[in-house]
């Protein structure tokens, strides 16, 4: 069923919500000078294979530079993936590794970035790619 609902690439960017620093402005998610996760979801089972996750995010000019972006990727209870994010010119790109092994199929991804306070950043989309399934992939 998994196989049959995923596609090799999925915009996931409408399935984010925002957290306690963040304000969902129609498609996109922006920081609300409050400390916390500005964004976090969406909470997607995914069929085994390598991926990876791409979040576009832009800074204002009026950003904090001493405002602190931490980006984990979280597959269920476990942080996988964890970095600090520095935006040097006004947009980047951030690109995430993520391994799904069988075993794995049930625990939910989530993506979330916390913010230390100040931000002036903005989620612009999150896509995912699937770029290799993992041989015989239902088994154990």
């Amino acid at each position: 069923l998994l196989q049959s609902i995923f596609k090799e690439v999925d915009d996931w960017t409408s399935e984010m919500r925002a957290g306690a620093a963040g304000t969902r402005e129609k498609d996109v998610i922006r920081s609300n000078d409050e400390v916390g996760h500005i964004f976090f979801g969406p909470y997607a089972h995914l069929p085994p294979g390598n991926y990876r996750i791409d979040l576009t995010l832009s800074r204002r000019w009026d950003h904090s530079w001493k405002c602190r972006l931490n980006l984990d990727l979280i597959q269920g209870e476990r942080v996988v993936y964890e970095t600090k994010v520095n935006i040097l010119g006004g947009k980047a790109t951030v690109k995430l590794p993520l391994h799904v092994t069988p075993r794995d199929i049930l625990l939910p991804v989530q993506v979330r970035l916390h913010s230390s306070g100040k931000a002036r950043v903005t989620l612009e989309g999150v896509l995912i790619e699937r770029t290799s399934k993992i041989a015989e992939d239902w088994s154990v």
